[in-house]
Protein backbone atom coordinates (compact mmCIF):
# COMPACT_ATOMS: atom_id res chain seq x y z
CA UNK A 1 0.00 0.00 0.00
CA UNK A 2 3.03 2.36 0.28
CA UNK A 3 3.46 3.89 -2.98
CA UNK A 4 -0.26 3.80 -4.07
CA UNK A 5 -1.05 5.37 -0.78
CA UNK A 6 -0.18 8.72 -2.11
CA UNK A 7 -2.50 8.23 -5.62
CA UNK A 8 -5.14 7.42 -2.64
CA UNK A 9 -4.68 10.37 -0.77
CA UNK A 10 -4.73 12.61 -3.97
CA UNK A 11 -8.41 11.10 -4.99
CA UNK A 12 -9.34 12.19 -1.89
CA UNK A 13 -8.59 15.41 -1.65
CA UNK A 14 -10.07 16.28 -5.42
CA UNK A 15 -13.09 15.09 -4.60
CA UNK A 16 -13.41 18.38 -1.99
CA UNK A 17 -13.32 20.33 -5.25
CA UNK A 18 -16.09 18.03 -7.49
CA UNK A 19 -13.04 17.18 -9.54
CA UNK A 20 -13.24 13.86 -11.95
CA UNK A 21 -12.61 10.39 -10.18
CA UNK A 22 -9.31 10.61 -12.16
CA UNK A 23 -5.64 10.41 -11.71
CA UNK A 24 -3.43 12.29 -13.45
CA UNK A 25 -0.23 11.05 -15.51
CA UNK A 26 1.95 14.16 -14.52
CA UNK A 27 1.21 12.99 -10.43
CA UNK A 28 3.62 10.07 -11.39
CA UNK A 29 6.59 12.98 -11.35
CA UNK A 30 5.84 13.47 -7.42
CA UNK A 31 8.53 11.66 -5.54
CA UNK A 32 6.66 9.08 -3.51
CA UNK A 33 9.33 8.44 -1.10
CA UNK A 34 8.21 10.24 1.67
CA UNK A 35 3.88 9.95 1.83
CA UNK A 36 2.10 12.78 3.12
CA UNK A 37 4.32 15.80 2.32
CA UNK A 38 4.75 14.99 -1.37
CA UNK A 39 1.06 14.42 -1.63
CA UNK A 40 0.65 18.23 0.37
CA UNK A 41 2.92 19.67 -1.72
CA UNK A 42 1.59 19.01 -4.60
CA UNK A 43 -2.05 19.97 -3.32
CA UNK A 44 -0.69 23.43 -2.57
CA UNK A 45 1.01 23.85 -6.18
CA UNK A 46 -2.37 23.20 -7.88
CA UNK A 47 -3.82 25.45 -5.72
CA UNK A 48 -6.54 23.50 -3.63
CA UNK A 49 -7.04 24.66 -0.20
CA UNK A 50 -7.53 21.35 2.17
CA UNK A 51 -11.06 22.38 4.24
CA UNK A 52 -11.80 19.26 6.74
CA UNK A 53 -15.05 20.72 7.37
CA UNK A 54 -16.30 19.92 3.32
CA UNK A 55 -13.90 16.68 3.38
CA UNK A 56 -15.68 13.49 2.79
CA UNK A 57 -15.17 10.71 5.63
CA UNK A 58 -13.32 7.99 4.70
CA UNK A 59 -14.08 4.06 5.57
CA UNK A 60 -11.35 1.38 5.10
CA UNK A 61 -11.79 -2.30 4.34
CA UNK A 62 -8.54 -4.25 4.40
CA UNK A 63 -8.29 -8.02 2.44
CA UNK A 64 -7.48 -11.18 2.92
CA UNK A 65 -5.50 -11.73 6.23
CA UNK A 66 -5.15 -8.27 7.00
CA UNK A 67 -7.39 -7.77 10.04
CA UNK A 68 -5.60 -8.71 13.47
CA UNK A 69 -8.05 -11.75 15.12
CA UNK A 70 -7.82 -12.07 18.67
CA UNK A 71 -8.72 -15.64 20.28
CA UNK A 72 -10.31 -15.94 23.78
CA UNK A 73 -10.19 -19.43 24.75
CA UNK A 74 -12.60 -21.63 27.14
CA UNK A 75 -11.72 -25.15 25.95
CA UNK A 76 -11.40 -28.37 27.97
CA UNK A 77 -9.35 -30.23 25.16
CA UNK A 78 -6.36 -30.26 23.45
CA UNK A 79 -2.71 -31.11 23.62
CA UNK A 80 -1.10 -30.50 27.49
CA UNK A 81 1.26 -27.99 26.10
CA UNK A 82 -1.61 -25.38 24.32
CA UNK A 83 -3.22 -22.74 26.83
CA UNK A 84 -6.95 -23.96 27.31
CA UNK A 85 -8.43 -20.95 29.01
CA UNK A 86 -7.46 -16.88 28.16
CA UNK A 87 -9.13 -13.78 28.70
CA UNK A 88 -8.39 -12.85 24.50
CA UNK A 89 -4.72 -12.87 22.38
CA UNK A 90 -3.60 -11.82 19.12
CA UNK A 91 -4.02 -14.99 17.28
CA UNK A 92 -3.40 -13.47 13.74
CA UNK A 93 -0.73 -11.84 13.41
CA UNK A 94 1.59 -13.05 15.84
CA UNK A 95 4.64 -13.72 13.70
CA UNK A 96 6.84 -15.05 16.90
CA UNK A 97 3.98 -17.64 17.48
CA UNK A 98 4.88 -19.40 14.42
CA UNK A 99 8.45 -19.57 14.68
CA UNK A 100 10.17 -23.08 14.30
CA UNK A 101 9.79 -24.89 17.49
CA UNK A 102 6.87 -22.63 18.29
CA UNK A 103 3.31 -23.72 19.39
CA UNK A 104 2.13 -24.00 15.72
CA UNK A 105 -0.48 -26.93 16.40
CA UNK A 106 -2.46 -24.54 18.88
CA UNK A 107 -2.15 -21.55 16.71
CA UNK A 108 -3.51 -23.99 14.11
CA UNK A 109 -6.11 -26.01 16.16
CA UNK A 110 -7.36 -22.36 17.54
CA UNK A 111 -7.61 -20.53 14.13
CA UNK A 112 -9.43 -23.77 12.57
CA UNK A 113 -13.24 -23.41 11.28
CA UNK A 114 -15.32 -26.24 11.88
CA UNK A 115 -18.37 -27.26 8.81
CA UNK A 116 -21.42 -28.84 9.53
CA UNK A 117 -22.90 -29.31 5.64
CA UNK A 118 -24.50 -25.67 5.65
CA UNK A 119 -22.63 -23.30 8.34
CA UNK A 120 -19.01 -22.68 9.46
CA UNK A 121 -18.13 -21.76 13.26
CA UNK A 122 -15.25 -21.82 15.55
CA UNK A 123 -14.17 -24.58 17.02
CA UNK A 124 -15.52 -25.49 20.66
CA UNK A 125 -14.24 -23.39 23.22
CA UNK A 126 -12.79 -20.88 20.73
CA UNK A 127 -14.15 -17.20 19.59
CA UNK A 128 -12.45 -15.39 17.16
CA UNK A 129 -12.93 -11.58 16.74
CA UNK A 130 -11.77 -8.56 15.00
CA UNK A 131 -11.01 -5.33 17.92
CA UNK A 132 -11.32 -1.76 17.57
CA UNK A 133 -14.25 -1.42 15.01
CA UNK A 134 -14.69 1.37 13.52
CA UNK A 135 -10.90 2.30 13.61
CA UNK A 136 -8.06 1.40 11.37
CA UNK A 137 -5.59 0.39 14.08
CA UNK A 138 -6.06 -3.51 13.80
CA UNK A 139 -4.85 -3.42 10.22
CA UNK A 140 -2.19 -0.43 10.20
CA UNK A 141 0.14 -3.08 10.97
CA UNK A 142 -1.20 -6.39 11.44
CA UNK A 143 1.74 -7.10 14.37
CA UNK A 144 2.45 -4.59 16.71
CA UNK A 145 5.44 -5.58 18.33
CA UNK A 146 7.19 -6.20 14.52
CA UNK A 147 6.04 -2.98 12.92
CA UNK A 148 8.41 -2.99 10.04
CA UNK A 149 7.68 -6.41 9.35
CA UNK A 150 3.89 -5.99 9.08
CA UNK A 151 3.25 -2.69 8.14
CA UNK A 152 -0.11 -2.82 6.28
CA UNK A 153 -2.48 0.65 5.50
CA UNK A 154 -0.08 2.11 8.07
CA UNK A 155 1.42 4.64 5.19
CA UNK A 156 -2.15 5.69 3.56
CA UNK A 157 -4.00 6.38 7.32
CA UNK A 158 -0.38 8.30 8.07
CA UNK A 159 -0.78 10.33 4.61
CA UNK A 160 -4.81 11.69 5.72
CA UNK A 161 -3.37 12.07 9.32
CA UNK A 162 -1.35 14.58 7.88
CA UNK A 163 -3.46 16.68 5.76
CA UNK A 164 -6.34 16.24 9.54
CA UNK A 165 -8.52 13.87 9.04
CA UNK A 166 -8.48 11.94 12.59
CA UNK A 167 -9.20 8.40 13.14
CA UNK A 168 -12.65 7.62 14.39
CA UNK A 169 -13.77 11.30 13.83
CA UNK A 170 -13.42 11.14 9.98
CA UNK A 171 -11.70 8.21 9.21
CA UNK A 172 -12.83 5.16 9.74
CA UNK A 173 -12.25 1.54 9.54
CA UNK A 174 -14.23 -1.97 8.90
CA UNK A 175 -12.20 -5.12 10.15
CA UNK A 176 -13.68 -8.25 9.82
CA UNK A 177 -12.67 -12.39 10.39
CA UNK A 178 -11.41 -12.42 6.77
CA UNK A 179 -11.82 -16.82 7.21
CA UNK A 180 -15.16 -16.03 6.24
CA UNK A 181 -16.78 -15.14 2.87
CA UNK A 182 -19.60 -12.77 2.66
CA UNK A 183 -22.69 -14.24 2.99
CA UNK A 184 -21.12 -16.13 5.86
CA UNK A 185 -20.56 -12.95 7.54
CA UNK A 186 -24.05 -11.10 7.51
CA UNK A 187 -23.91 -9.48 11.05
CA UNK A 188 -20.39 -7.69 9.57
CA UNK A 189 -22.06 -6.12 6.54
CA UNK A 190 -25.02 -4.86 9.00
CA UNK A 191 -22.77 -2.96 10.80
CA UNK A 192 -20.61 -2.39 7.92
CA UNK A 193 -23.46 -0.16 6.89
CA UNK A 194 -23.97 1.61 9.75
CA UNK A 195 -20.60 2.42 9.68
CA UNK A 196 -21.15 4.08 6.21
CA UNK A 197 -24.13 5.56 7.59
CA UNK A 198 -22.20 6.72 11.03
CA UNK A 199 -19.70 8.50 8.56
CA UNK A 200 -22.01 10.02 6.54
CA UNK A 201 -23.83 11.56 9.52
CA UNK A 202 -20.27 13.32 10.73
CA UNK A 203 -20.99 16.35 7.95
CA UNK A 204 -24.21 15.13 6.22
CA UNK A 205 -21.87 14.72 3.21
CA UNK A 206 -21.53 10.78 1.15
CA UNK A 207 -18.55 8.88 2.27
CA UNK A 208 -15.32 7.88 0.20
CA UNK A 209 -14.61 4.02 0.87
CA UNK A 210 -11.48 2.53 0.06
CA UNK A 211 -10.46 -1.31 -0.23
CA UNK A 212 -7.88 -3.49 -0.72
CA UNK A 213 -7.46 -6.49 -2.29
CA UNK A 214 -10.95 -9.08 -0.82
CA UNK A 215 -11.82 -6.00 1.07
CA UNK A 216 -13.28 -5.27 -2.63
CA UNK A 217 -15.79 -8.20 -2.50
CA UNK A 218 -16.72 -7.10 0.93
CA UNK A 219 -17.99 -4.06 -0.31
CA UNK A 220 -19.06 -5.23 -3.99
CA UNK A 221 -21.18 -7.66 -1.65
CA UNK A 222 -22.75 -5.22 0.38
CA UNK A 223 -23.77 -2.79 -2.39
CA UNK A 224 -25.44 -5.29 -4.26
CA UNK A 225 -27.65 -5.64 -1.71
CA UNK A 226 -28.61 -1.93 -1.45
CA UNK A 227 -30.67 0.26 -3.24
CA UNK A 228 -29.28 2.78 -5.25
CA UNK A 229 -31.10 5.22 -3.66
CA UNK A 230 -28.67 4.34 -0.68
CA UNK A 231 -25.80 4.32 -2.97
CA UNK A 232 -26.42 8.34 -4.14
CA UNK A 233 -26.70 9.08 -0.69
CA UNK A 234 -24.29 7.23 1.55
CA UNK A 235 -20.96 6.68 -0.92
CA UNK A 236 -19.22 9.71 -2.80
CA UNK A 237 -16.53 7.64 -4.14
CA UNK A 238 -15.21 4.14 -3.96
CA UNK A 239 -11.32 3.69 -4.33
CA UNK A 240 -10.58 0.17 -5.36
CA UNK A 241 -7.17 -1.14 -4.39
CA UNK A 242 -5.84 -4.59 -6.36
CA UNK A 243 -9.39 -5.92 -6.45
CA UNK A 244 -9.57 -9.65 -7.34
CA UNK A 245 -13.40 -9.54 -8.84
CA UNK A 246 -13.18 -12.88 -10.40
CA UNK A 247 -10.50 -14.47 -7.88
CA UNK A 248 -6.77 -15.74 -8.68
CA UNK A 249 -5.43 -18.94 -9.55
CA UNK A 250 -2.97 -18.36 -6.33
CA UNK A 251 -5.82 -19.48 -4.33
CA UNK A 252 -6.02 -22.99 -5.89
CA UNK A 253 -2.35 -23.21 -4.67
CA UNK A 254 -3.56 -23.14 -1.25
CA UNK A 255 -6.35 -25.27 -1.01
CA UNK A 256 -4.22 -28.15 -3.55
CA UNK A 257 -1.29 -28.18 -1.99
CA UNK A 258 -1.13 -25.29 0.54
CA UNK A 259 0.85 -22.31 0.73
CA UNK A 260 3.14 -20.39 4.00
CA UNK A 261 0.55 -17.24 3.70
CA UNK A 262 3.24 -15.22 3.59
CA UNK A 263 5.33 -16.82 6.06
CA UNK A 264 8.45 -18.26 4.87
CA UNK A 265 8.95 -20.65 7.58
CA UNK A 266 5.57 -22.18 7.87
CA UNK A 267 4.42 -25.12 6.30
CA UNK A 268 2.53 -24.91 3.72
CA UNK A 269 0.89 -28.20 4.60
CA UNK A 270 0.15 -27.16 8.27
CA UNK A 271 -2.01 -23.82 5.95
CA UNK A 272 -3.83 -26.06 3.79
CA UNK A 273 -5.72 -27.58 6.75
CA UNK A 274 -7.08 -24.36 7.34
CA UNK A 275 -7.26 -23.09 3.64
CA UNK A 276 -9.64 -25.78 3.01
CA UNK A 277 -11.78 -24.94 5.92
CA UNK A 278 -11.75 -21.09 5.06
CA UNK A 279 -14.71 -20.39 3.05
CA UNK A 280 -12.53 -17.16 2.07
CA UNK A 281 -10.50 -19.65 0.07
CA UNK A 282 -13.15 -20.82 -1.93
CA UNK A 283 -14.37 -17.32 -2.64
CA UNK A 284 -11.24 -15.98 -4.49
CA UNK A 285 -11.34 -19.03 -6.77
CA UNK A 286 -11.41 -17.93 -10.25
CA UNK A 287 -14.55 -17.49 -11.35
CA UNK A 288 -15.98 -20.48 -13.58
CA UNK A 289 -18.50 -18.32 -16.03
CA UNK A 290 -15.09 -15.66 -16.47
CA UNK A 291 -12.36 -18.29 -16.84
CA UNK A 292 -14.90 -20.66 -18.92
CA UNK A 293 -12.59 -23.15 -20.28
CA UNK A 294 -9.18 -21.87 -19.42
CA UNK A 295 -7.11 -24.56 -18.15
CA UNK A 296 -5.80 -23.67 -14.36
CA UNK A 297 -4.44 -27.29 -12.79
CA UNK A 298 -2.29 -29.69 -15.24
CA UNK A 299 -1.49 -33.02 -14.28
CA UNK A 300 -0.33 -36.30 -15.79
CA UNK A 301 -3.56 -37.78 -16.18
CA UNK A 302 -5.84 -34.93 -16.38
CA UNK A 303 -5.95 -30.74 -17.00
CA UNK A 304 -8.74 -28.96 -15.31
CA UNK A 305 -10.51 -25.68 -15.59
CA UNK A 306 -13.13 -23.51 -13.62
CA UNK A 307 -15.30 -25.89 -14.78
CA UNK A 308 -13.75 -28.91 -12.78
CA UNK A 309 -13.76 -27.75 -9.29
CA UNK A 310 -15.67 -30.70 -7.72
CA UNK A 311 -14.00 -33.08 -9.84
CA UNK A 312 -10.90 -31.90 -8.77
CA UNK A 313 -11.34 -31.64 -4.88
CA UNK A 314 -12.63 -34.98 -5.22
CA UNK A 315 -9.16 -36.05 -7.39
CA UNK A 316 -7.50 -34.31 -4.31
CA UNK A 317 -8.78 -36.74 -1.61
CA UNK A 318 -10.77 -33.77 -0.04
CA UNK A 319 -14.53 -35.20 -0.66
CA UNK A 320 -15.52 -32.40 2.10
CA UNK A 321 -13.89 -29.59 -0.09
CA UNK A 322 -16.23 -30.13 -2.67
CA UNK A 323 -19.30 -29.35 -0.47
CA UNK A 324 -17.78 -26.18 0.71
CA UNK A 325 -17.10 -24.79 -2.63
CA UNK A 326 -21.11 -25.87 -3.45
CA UNK A 327 -22.54 -23.76 -0.58
CA UNK A 328 -19.66 -21.41 -1.04
CA UNK A 329 -20.11 -20.22 -4.75
CA UNK A 330 -22.59 -18.66 -6.86
CA UNK A 331 -23.51 -15.73 -4.41
CA UNK A 332 -21.47 -13.19 -5.71
CA UNK A 333 -22.11 -11.84 -9.02
CA UNK A 334 -18.98 -9.85 -10.20
CA UNK A 335 -20.68 -8.91 -13.27
CA UNK A 336 -22.77 -6.79 -11.37
CA UNK A 337 -21.62 -2.78 -11.58
CA UNK A 338 -21.32 -1.20 -8.15
CA UNK A 339 -23.39 1.54 -8.97
CA UNK A 340 -21.18 4.13 -7.52
CA UNK A 341 -18.44 6.41 -8.89
CA UNK A 342 -15.38 3.79 -8.86
CA UNK A 343 -11.43 4.19 -9.29
CA UNK A 344 -9.26 1.09 -10.07
CA UNK A 345 -5.38 1.20 -8.67
CA UNK A 346 -3.84 -2.21 -9.25
CA UNK A 347 -0.09 -3.02 -10.46
CA UNK A 348 0.80 -4.65 -13.95
CA UNK A 349 3.51 -6.61 -15.76
CA UNK A 350 4.49 -8.28 -12.45
CA UNK A 351 4.63 -12.38 -12.68
CA UNK A 352 1.64 -13.39 -11.59
CA UNK A 353 0.28 -17.15 -11.23
CA UNK A 354 -1.48 -18.17 -14.20
CA UNK A 355 -1.73 -22.25 -14.19
CA UNK A 356 -0.20 -25.17 -11.58
CA UNK A 357 1.57 -27.96 -12.97
CA UNK A 358 1.67 -30.95 -10.86
CA UNK A 359 4.18 -33.09 -13.22
CA UNK A 360 4.02 -36.01 -10.86
CA UNK A 361 0.67 -35.91 -9.95
CA UNK A 362 1.52 -35.70 -6.05
CA UNK A 363 -0.66 -32.96 -4.70
CA UNK A 364 1.47 -32.27 -1.42
CA UNK A 365 4.36 -31.08 -3.49
CA UNK A 366 4.41 -27.59 -4.96
CA UNK A 367 3.41 -27.21 -8.33
CA UNK A 368 5.48 -25.23 -11.50
CA UNK A 369 3.77 -21.89 -11.85
CA UNK A 370 3.44 -20.56 -15.20
CA UNK A 371 2.94 -17.09 -15.10
CA UNK A 372 1.36 -14.41 -17.08
CA UNK A 373 0.42 -10.63 -16.08
CA UNK A 374 -1.00 -9.50 -12.91
CA UNK A 375 0.46 -7.64 -9.74
CA UNK A 376 2.38 -10.80 -8.52
CA UNK A 377 -1.15 -12.22 -6.75
CA UNK A 378 -4.02 -11.24 -8.69
CA UNK A 379 -3.89 -11.85 -12.48
CA UNK A 380 -4.96 -8.85 -14.74
CA UNK A 381 -7.79 -10.20 -16.60
CA UNK A 382 -9.12 -10.23 -12.76
CA UNK A 383 -8.01 -6.54 -11.58
CA UNK A 384 -9.52 -4.75 -14.71
CA UNK A 385 -13.02 -6.96 -15.18
CA UNK A 386 -14.59 -3.99 -13.55
CA UNK A 387 -13.76 -2.46 -17.97
CA UNK A 388 -16.95 -4.60 -18.60
CA UNK A 389 -19.62 -3.44 -16.51
CA UNK A 390 -22.54 -1.52 -17.71
CA UNK A 391 -22.99 1.71 -15.78
CA UNK A 392 -23.95 5.61 -15.56
CA UNK A 393 -21.26 6.01 -13.58
CA UNK A 394 -17.90 7.05 -13.64
CA UNK A 395 -15.77 4.25 -13.96
CA UNK A 396 -11.58 4.85 -14.01
CA UNK A 397 -8.39 1.63 -13.87
CA UNK A 398 -5.07 3.24 -13.15
CA UNK A 399 -2.05 0.45 -13.73
CA UNK A 400 1.16 0.81 -12.46
CA UNK A 401 4.23 -1.22 -14.05
CA UNK A 402 5.91 -3.14 -11.38
CA UNK A 403 3.83 -2.65 -8.63
CA UNK A 404 2.63 -5.84 -6.81
CA UNK A 405 -0.62 -7.11 -4.77
CA UNK A 406 0.44 -4.77 -1.86
CA UNK A 407 1.45 -1.63 -3.66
Amino acid sequence: MKHLAYHLLIFIVVLQHGLAVYVTEEMGAVDLSNLGRPGIEYVKKKGVQVDMLTMPSVVMLPGLGGSQLYAVLNKTYGPWYCERVSSGYLIWLALTDLLPGGEVTCWEENMNLMFNGTQFFNASGVQIETISWGSTVSFEYLDPSLPSESAYFASLVESLLVIGYEREINLFGAPYDWRLSPEFNENYLVMLQDLIEKAYAVNDMPVVVICHSMGNMYFHYLLQQMTQAWKDQYIHGYASVAPPWIGATASLVSLISGSNLGIPWLNPLTARVLDRNFPSSYFLLPEPKAYQSDVLVVTPSKNYTAQDYIQLFYDIGDNNASLMYSVSSGIYDPSVAPGVDTIVYHGQNVSTTKQLVYSTGDWDKAPTIKDGNGDGTVPYESLIFGEQWVTDKNYTAKGYTGQTHMG
